[in-house]
């Protein structure tokens, strides 16, 4: 299980790298990014499209 700690909510993830890519073809849509970032989210602010997935899944493993 994957813990979100924004929300807290659990994620099932047998496969944490498939959870990152599918976190990263999120974020990569248009303004999705952006307005994640502008609510305040940790990682949407700091995330840039197509890079940090290693990152990404760290702070979800955290």
């Amino acid at each position: 299980m994957v813990l979100d700690e924004e929300t807290g909510y659990l994620f099932e993830a047998e496969n944490p790298k498939a959870l990152a890519d599918c976190m990263t073809k999120l974020l990569a849509v248009k303004g999705l990014s952006e307005a994640l970032g502008a609510n305040g989210n940790k990682w949407g602010r700091q995330f840039e499209e197509g890079e940090h997935t290693d990152s990404l899944l760290r702070f979800y493993l955290q």
